[in-house]
């Protein structure tokens, strides 16, 4: 009978597997119920020896009765009762506190923990406590879950891609939510308000803020571990009205302003203009750009070119993008009187410092103290301005002096930001003449140029590019104009002759932003479209 039987089981295709994974979960239990005796001092021997009985006869009897079913029901039965019987006995040689328990709720309270360790493993992000250990990541019916998802969700767009910024906008009919790459704007998907406001409560929790606070202007920042895509810190700003609540969430913001100055992207001659106006110790060095294009990054990297330790500097801000080690900040209350601000300025510049920047000119006031301050201090002031001709006219205006205000100005430098081409994917091509000769560029440099694309060929067929993830640019360099200002170019300022200084500087090689961004272009860091679009069609 049992040569018959083994040859029907053996012909089948199932029931030897079966039976293998059955007996191999079978010994897993026995092994963990030995360590368990072991630890415990429960006469392990004799239950090994009653497993190991009990296993042998199920198995023995599964094969020789004819009925494969029945045979596993009885086998289960015995080698099943066994193990229940050692956990009864175990039961009855332990603490309360360390007695198993078989309700189905224990079973679904060990199958939900089970599930949960799975779901903490396999998060994408994991929030860090002050100490850098990683915090519990929300799981089961963590009211939580819902905001860690959609925070993992931002994330996981955002930082392959380099995304600097992530804003979410909570209303009563939804919330919307933007991540910022290289100064574009892509829109996420849309949710419910609820989980908008989860997921900002959420962020304000971790970062010690007050959450039950929506009006007023809050600060707070936080760690963050992406796993392969690194570790990141996290700064969160929210405010709100009686119509909506803001968060923005700025990605390493501190490391995307501490950029030295050979990082900036001057060019070559551009840095050697700048090199001995920053080895001088006064005079004012007015750094302008419009809104997002790299102000403060700017004015924190030629505040990093002066040693903190071998001289007093001090900064005037509006907001404080990072702490700079040894440079002592002062915050702007941008809800004060204006004099009260100029006020505060004047009682710094009494301390003696060497160095100061001011991260916006904000009016007459401020500029008649920084004038009068800068025959013995260097400082780098902030404006929003186009060009370096219209912060030079706006800077005078606001000194009421053009002689003085001349006098005290040693250079200026506007800028902006372009979009980087993805080397692995731009793709090269031979540009119209007539084109070239409208953009003044001399055809035997300007050979070949790059565009995007966003896509590599792979055996033939093209594909989203590795690098970029079609997005054909990655990262943003800046293009100035940088204006240096010698004695004869502060006498025709004073004089106002505005159209001399201009051929002056011109003599002295001063490149204007245009050509600087087409400097960029014909080495392929960019292209044409990308100089055209952040210089306004120029």
């Amino acid at each position: 009978m049992l040569p018959v039987f083994l040859a029907v089981v053996l012909v089948s295709i199932y029931k030897p597997i079966l039976m293998l994974l059955v007996l191999a979960g079978w010994a897993w239990i026995v092994a963990k119920l030995d360590k368990d005796a072991m630890s415990l001092f429960l006469q392990r021997q004799m239950w090994n020896g009653l497993q190991i009985g009990a296993g042998a006869l199920a198995f023995f009897l599964w094969i020789i009765i004819p009925y494969f079913w029945l045979g596993m029901i009885l086998a289960l039965l015995i080698a099943g009762g066994a193990i229940v019987g050692y956990a009864f006995f175990r039961n009855t040689q332990v603490s309360e506190q360390a007695k198993w328990t078989f309700s189905l709720d224990s079973f679904t309270q060990r199958i939900e923990a089970v599930q949960a360790q799975h779901q903490r493993q396999s998060a994408s992000v994991h929030l860090l406590a002050s100490d850098g250990h990683p915090m519990e990541v929300p799981v089961g019916h963590d009211p939580h879950v819902p905001a860690h998802a959609k925070f993992e969700e931002l994330l996981d767009f955002a930082l392959p891609r380099k995304g600097d910024r992530i804003d979410i906008v909570v209303t009563g009919e939804g919330t919307k939510y933007v991540v910022h790459i290289d100064g574009f704007k892509h829109e996420q998907p849309d949710t419910d308000g609820a989980t908008g406001m989860a997921l900002v409560n959420y962020l304000k929790e971790k970062a010690d803020m007050d959450v039950e606070e929506r009006r007023k202007r809050q600060s707070g920042a936080i760690n963050f571990d992406a796993g392969d895509l690194g570790k990141h810190n996290l700064s969160i700003s929210t405010q709100g009205s009686t119509r909506e609540v803001i968060a923005v969430l700025r990605i390493d913001a501190s490391l995307r302003s501490a950029v030295g100055i050979d990082k900036l992207g001057l060019l070559p001659l551009q840095k050697q203009q700048m090199l001995p106006v920053l080895a001088q110790r006064k005079r004012v060095v007015l750094v302008t750009a419009p809104a997002h294009q790299g102000l403060t990054t700017s004015l924190y990297s030629l505040l990093q070119e002066h040693d903190p330790y071998t001289q007093s500097v001090l900064t005037y801000e509006e907001e404080i993008a990072y702490e700079i080690e040894g440079v002592n900040h002062h915050l702007i209350d941008q809800a004060a009187d204006p004099k009260v601000v100029a006020d505060k300025l004047n009682a710094m510049l009494r301390q003696d410092p060497n160095v100061v920047m001011v991260s916006r000119l904000a009016d007459a006031q401020m500029a008649k103290v920084i004038a009068g301050g800068a025959g013995e201090i260097r400082f780098y002031v902030g404006l929003r301005a186009d060009d370096t001709f219209a912060a030079l006219k706006m800077w005078l205006k606001a000194v009421g002096d053009p002689r003085q205000g001349a006098n005290v100005a040693i250079a200026i430098t506007a800028q902006r930001l372009l979009r980087k081409l993805c080397p692995t994917c731009r793709t090269p091509y031979h540009p119209d003449p007539d084109a070239l000769r409208k953009l003044n560029l001399p055809a035997d440099k300007a050979s070949t140029l790059y565009k995007q694309s966003g896509q590599v060929m792979v055996k033939g067929k093209p594909q989203v590019c590795p690098e970029c993830l079609g997005l054909a640019y990655r990262g943003r360099v800046g293009v100035f104009e940088v204006m240096t200002l010698d004695d004869q170019a502060r006498v025709l300022i004073a004089d106002n002759q505005f159209d001399q200084l201009r051929a002056h500087l011109r003599k002295q090689k001063m490149l204007w932003l245009q050509e600087a961004a087409l400097a960029r272009v014909v080495d392929g860091t960019t292209s044409i479209s990308e100089a055209m679009r952040v210089l306004g069609g120029k």
